[in-house]
């Protein structure tokens, strides 16, 4: 029986996917865009019920959003064209959590945690999609940099999964964590923007 022993620390690497949205403060016609992570992850066991763990991860973020610009002519003429914006943020996590642990059966275990999440920013850039095509030439955009984002923000994450410790003493996790947003993450196109994610996530740890 490969139980964790009092004062066990583990680390390894950690990669999640999922998806992510921008809820922006007074615009609606959000839509979710794929969400990635990957980094180191470690835990340390004070016993074989109750940790914590801390991570290092690169995230993909962001969201999608539809939009109506109004153009009017020389001769009075109105005309609307639709686009479709996307976004794209990029950042280094540090997820801070206390876990608990539960043994369901020899070697298996459910797992509990939650905690902060600093977020510094990496890199924000956005593209901007007209369906007409002429239009589109002449207006639209595409990685452009958002520079109105926060360098910092801060986040709240939890969640549920399982371990399994191998016989090696190897812990294999697979968990479902949701992150939510506990400030703007800054602004874009003069929008106040929070960001948040869910993501399913698996480590190996030794």
């Amino acid at each position: 029986m490969a139980q964790a022993q009092e004062g066990e620390f583990k680390y390894g690497t950690r990669i999640g996917l999922g998806e992510s949205q921008l809820n922006f403060s007074d615009i609606s016609g959000e839509s979710n865009k794929l969400a990635l992570s990957i980094g180191i992850a470690s835990t340390y066991q004070f016993n074989d019920i109750i940790g914590v763990s801390a991570d290092f991860l690169f995230t993909s973020k962001g969201g999608k959003r539809d939009g109506v610009e109004a153009t009017s002519s020389a001769l009075g003429f109105n005309q609307e064209y639709e686009y479709t914006d996307k976004y794209r943020l990029f950042y280094a996590e540090l997820p801070l959590a206390l876990t608990l642990r539960v043994p369901l059966k020899e070697n298996f275990y459910l797992r509990g945690f939650g905690g902060p999440s600093i977020n510094f920013k990496v890199l924000g850039t956005e593209d901007r999609l007209f369906e007409d095509d002429n239009f589109n030439d002449r207006d639209g955009y595409s990685n452009r940099s958002l520079e109105d984002l926060e360098t910092v923000d801060y986040s709240c994450f939890y969640g549920v999964g399982v371990e399994v410790v191998g016989n090696d003493d190897r812990s294999y996790l697979l968990d479902f964590r949701l992150n939510q947003a506990l400030g703007t993450a800054g602004e874009i196109n003069n929008t106040e923007v929070e960001n948040s994610y869910f993501l399913i996530s698996a480590s190996c740890l030794f």
